[in-house]
């Protein structure tokens, strides 16, 4: 059976959304952060070391990163299921890019959006008005730019003919 560890606050949901289509049996084990620093419980860095989630188990293997525990599941369990073949290029490729896209590109701007707002918020009250300058800072240099350079590209890929279909699924948000 898999099992997914799952860690609060994390982004395992894609993970638990896929097997549910593949209508695969699964165990979810959670596991709560650290209420002071946020990090993993001990017991998940038994797991996998980096103490990171998604993080599935299925028999001896262990997959950590939410790409490949995806390319996993598709070509263990998927029977051609919820990806274009490989045989139809630009919907594989397309399907690739999107896939990495959400990891490589913009959860790192989402998770740096994330940090720099806790900044202030997060330090000693000392130096708050300096972490503050810092933050509004770097967001309004680097981070609030970006969405302005992504828009483009999802508004593109949002227009109503944007339909991944026939593999399983009908995404509207792919084309």
């Amino acid at each position: 059976m898999i099992h997914v560890h799952h860690l609060e606050k994390s982004r395992s949901h894609r993970i638990l959304w896929l097997l549910e289509v593949l209508e695969l049996d699964y165990e979810l084990v959670v596991y709560q952060r650290d209420g002071k620093t946020q990090q993993a419980p001990a017991s998940l860095k038994k797991i996998h070391p980096l103490g990171k989630s998604p993080v599935i188990t299925d028999g001896d293997l262990t997959v950590a990163e939410s790409g490949a525990i995806i390319d996993y599941l598709l070509q263990r369990y998927g029977q051609g299921r919820c990806q274009p073949s490989s045989d139809d290029s630009r919907a594989w490729v397309d399907y690739r890019y999107w896939l990495h896209y959400a990891e490589g590109s913009l959860m790192p701007l989402l998770v740096m959006q994330l940090v720099f707002g806790q900044l202030p918020k997060q330090s000693p009250w000392l130096i708050k008005p300096l972490a503050k300058g810092i933050s509004d800072t770097v967001g309004k240099r680097f981070l609030a730019p970006q969405p302005n350079s992504i828009s483009p590209l999802l508004t593109n890929i949002c227009q109503p003919t944007a339909v991944l279909r026939g593999h399983g699924l009908a995404v509207p948000i792919f084309k």
